[in-house]
């Protein structure tokens, strides 16, 4: 089985900037830190969620941009799925095209050519 790759990026959306504003940039640091560690382990590390609850401001933030992680996560796993259902599509007409070409006593030529 081929090892999962790490998803490379994640959003901060636009709209919460307001948000992070109003919080002070040591507690905005403390989260984004905590961010990259839940980013990093692709949101299955949850005492990064409650190192986040220390304190309110940290909290806010974490939650914030834990919001994008999670949507971004989502997103790239789905665009995983497609991409091997695709995989899979192409490989079953492949095997359907070289089965024709053998029906065919090994050309390239079509039975209706």
């Amino acid at each position: 089985m081929a090892r999962e790759k790490k998803i490379p990026w994640f959003r901060v959306y636009i709209q919460t900037s307001g948000t992070l504003e109003g919080i002070s940039d040591e507690a905005l640091g403390r989260a984004f830190k905590l961010a990259l560690r839940y980013f990093d382990s692709a949101g299955t590390d949850t005492s990064v969620v409650q190192e986040a609850a220390a304190d309110t401001e940290t909290r806010i933030a974490f939650l914030t941009i834990k919001r994008g992680i999670d949507d971004s996560i989502r997103e790239y796993r789905e665009r995983q799925e497609d991409g091997r259902r695709g995989a899979e599509e192409k490989k079953k007409l492949q095997k359907q095209y070289e089965q024709l070409i053998q029906q065919c006593g090994g050309k390239e030529k079509m039975p209706w050519d």
